[in-house]
């Protein structure tokens, strides 16, 4: 045989030379298409841990926004001044 003729899943592929060119073109598209399958796994798995990365960012950018009392505690501390100029202490 010259030629072998492959139907697989309704899709009909032609490959040249005897039986065991055939089977070692198989094998040949099958770790090919193992190979895209490893592939897009991982792809996958870094995107979701890139989400969830994000995500976790997203989190403490909001409960950091979320637990913004004001301006800070120094400011906080000082007395404002009265009328005159003088703190309330002060008097």
């Amino acid at each position: 045989m010259d030629r072998i003729a492959d139907l697989d899943r309704g899709e009909l592929r032609s490959y040249g030379g005897n039986f065991t060119a055939y089977e070692e073109a198989v094998q040949a598209a099958r770790e090919v298409a193992e190979k895209n399958v490893r592939n897009a796994e991982q792809e996958v798995k870094r995107e979701k841990r890139e989400l969830q990365q994000a995500r976790e960012r997203a989190a403490r950018r909001a409960s950091n926004a979320m637990g913004y009392a004001g301006p800070p505690k120094i400011f906080a501390k000082a007395q404002p001044l009265g009328a005159r100029g003088h703190r309330e202490s002060d008097r």
